[in-house]
């Protein structure tokens, strides 16, 4: 059975690490937002929803419908192509209905994160791939993106034969082609001494990549090195 947490829990991680976010916008919305989020109780487990999330504006019908989504993702009963493909048609949905799904489950994956570590290897591995896959498509801006990395940093710093690094190692396989995009956050993946050893080319290429921000030369040589770092990811 799969557990819960609090979305605050992740903002204070987020508050408590104002390095990491170079957006003072950005910074401004965490401080607006922390105190005024109410405790939620969201459920991923068995596709089932109990209580009614009113403190978050989702009914239970809605509740219902996003769990079922994880319940059908997680069983294989739906691949996770199908299932990013559907939340990126649910995100730009005019039917409110489709759009408060979308925002439903971002909120339950990102709730669900404290107990990945708990997840089974293959549930960890579908979990992973597509938490990164919503970065990489970029179902998630602003604030929620800030939580993503956020989650996939702290996951990489885990030790090396830990579940939360093999989480964060598929995470972040899944949107090396959008590191470019964050100069600051890719050093701080570069701090990491333990990802040289166990990836090497995934270093390699942020590497490459930091160094060809100011020559622009990141089209054809960062596809190139992004491609072979998800063919020879571990599985």
């Amino acid at each position: 059975m799969y557990h819960i947490i609090k979305i605050s829990t992740i903002l204070k991680v987020l508050k408590a690490h104002t390095g990491l976010i170079t957006s003072t916008k950005l910074f401004e919305e965490i401080e607006k937002l922390h105190p005024i989020i109410m405790d939620s109780n969201p459920k991923l487990q068995n596709g089932e929803a109990t209580e009614s999330s009113t403190s978050d504006g989702y009914a239970d019908d809605i509740e219902a419908e996003a769990n079922s989504y994880f319940h059908q993702v997680f069983s294989g009963q739906l691949t996770i192509e199908a299932m990013v493909q559907m939340l990126a048609q649910f995100k730009e949905s005019s039917v409110e209905r489709e759009h408060s799904i979308f925002e439903c489950m971002i909120r339950n994956l990102f709730e669900e994160y404290r107990f990945f570590p708990k997840y089974p290897e293959r549930q960890l591995r579908i979990a992973a791939v597509l938490f990164g896959s919503i970065i990489k498509h970029q179902l998630v801006t602003h604030l929620t993106l800030g939580i993503a990395l956020r989650g996939v940093l702290d996951a990489l710093r885990k030790p090396a034969d830990s579940k939360m690094f093999v989480f964060g190692t598929k995470a972040l396989e899944q949107f090396v082609d959008r590191l470019i995009e964050w100069p600051k956050y890719c050093n701080h993946i570069l701090q990491i001494s333990h990802l040289r050893t166990t990836h090497s080319e995934l270093v390699a290429f942020i590497e490459q990549a930091l160094a060809r921000i100011s020559s622009g030369h990141l089209e054809s040589d960062g596809a190139n090195i992004a491609s072979a770092i998800h063919q020879q990811g571990p599985t």
